[in-house]
């Protein structure tokens, strides 16, 4: 449960850094290893926008990291598996930072 939450309190952490700059992201939250990252076309109205998750999900998934969208198909689900430990977060961190232009970051 440590390293569940240590994982996931830094996987957090490192997205929020990421994103920082980001004008699509209205929140990231979640609990343990389990992540989501809320994607809006604008922060003001809160717009869901799930034609740019439905393209991150792809674009992880052509990099060989599997992620999927949930709600109304807007927010990023990030659930790794309990044995994931800090050398797959770094893959996953360092793929998802090539996104960053994809994401307006």
């Amino acid at each position: 449960m440590d390293q569940a939450r240590r994982i996931g309190d830094r996987l957090r952490a490192e997205l929020g850094t990421i994103l920082a700059n980001s004008p699509h992201v209205a929140e990231i939250r979640g609990a343990g290893q389990f992540t989501g990252v809320d994607l809006v076309t604008d922060r003001g109205t809160l717009q869901p926008d799930v034609d740019l998750a439905a393209r991150v999900v792809n674009d992880l998934s052509e990099r060989k990291v599997l992620i999927s969208a949930t709600g109304v198909g807007n927010v990023l689900k990030i659930r790794p598996p309990l044995a994931f430990n800090d050398e797959d977060a770094d893959r996953f961190l360092e793929t998802f930072d090539g996104l960053r232009a994809v994401l307006g970051a």
